[in-house]
Parts: structure tokens; sequence; C-alpha cells
């Protein structure tokens, strides 16, 4: 029975965006660059004595770096969609779950996860420890997380 009620969409949105035959775009950011139709300009040279072009990490393979860009490698995603990330992003072992902005949006619809709002403003809502814990377990943090975040925010007004 937890298997079947995992599997079906949680709502409305997120069954259109599973459904086949249904296209989905999000809200883009301004700053983000995001192309399926073509490739941005790659230069395929080393960048300070290292070449990270063909890395692999999370939902991406790096193509080359960016000619347009300054200090950015241009990145593909599993869905086709192409997006700039520095190298700092490329290297961090904790980027093992990185996607681009439409499937990240995609992914957090599935999930029932609202984009548009902040960690922090999720954070200001709990009023409670186990608001702390769901959220925790929603956002994929360590079981230990809630307590030592719930235990800050009541020194914290304690001392106000």
């Amino acid at each position: 029975m937890n298997k079947l009620a995992t599997a079906l969409p949680v709502n409305s949105m997120a069954l259109m965006v599973v459904r086949v035959g249904v296209h989905f775009e999000p809200k883009m950011k301004p700053h983000t660059v995001t192309t399926t139709d073509i490739m941005p300009r790659v230069w395929t040279g080393t960048h300070k004595n290292y070449d990270l072009t063909g890395t692999k990490f999370g939902r991406f393979v790096v193509m080359g770096l960016s000619v347009e860009t300054a200090k950015r490698w241009v990145v593909r995603c599993q869905c086709g969609n192409y997006e700039f990330r520095k190298s700092r992003a490329i290297l961090n072992p904790a980027n093992i779950d990185d996607r681009c902005h439409v499937c990240r949006a995609t992914h957090y619809i599935t999930e029932g996860r609202d984009m548009e709002k902040t960690r922090k403003e999720m954070m200001d809502e709990c009023e409670t420890l186990a608001d702390y814990e769901a959220l925790g377990e929603k956002l994929g943090y360590k079981p230990g997380w809630a307590a030592h975040v719930y235990q800050a925010r009541q020194d914290k007004e304690s001392q106000q």
C-alpha cells in the first residue's frame, strides 16, 4: 500500500507534469540561461591546469569552458538543457543531485514542495519541534538537524 501511495502524483500539477504528452515550462529566474535547441559556444582547452570536459556530476555532463560567460563551464542535463556552472560547483562532492532548473522544478512539484519559498521562509513558518522535523524530512536533512535548529531558535527568542 505504501508503494502505491508514493507512486501517485501529489496534486493536479504533478499529474500534468508526469503525464505523457504534457509540456511543462517552469518560471525561470532572470539570471538563469537555459537553452534546449543549441549548445552555447565552448572552448575545449584546459583552464588553470585542469580540464573538466566530460566530468559527470548530478544529472550533468560538462561540455567545455564557456566562451560567452567568463569562468563558467557549459553543462548539459540529462533532459537536454544546457546551463552554466562554476568549477567550484562541479567539483563540490555535495552536488550529487544537481540538475537544471526545469528538472528541479519538475522534481519539486512531483514531491509537493513549493519552489517559490526559500528555506528561510519555510523555517519561519515552523513553530514546534514536530514542524521542524517534518520540514527536515521534506528537505532531506539529517535527523538531528531539527532538534538543533529548534533549540537555537528557542535560545535566540529567550535572549530577546
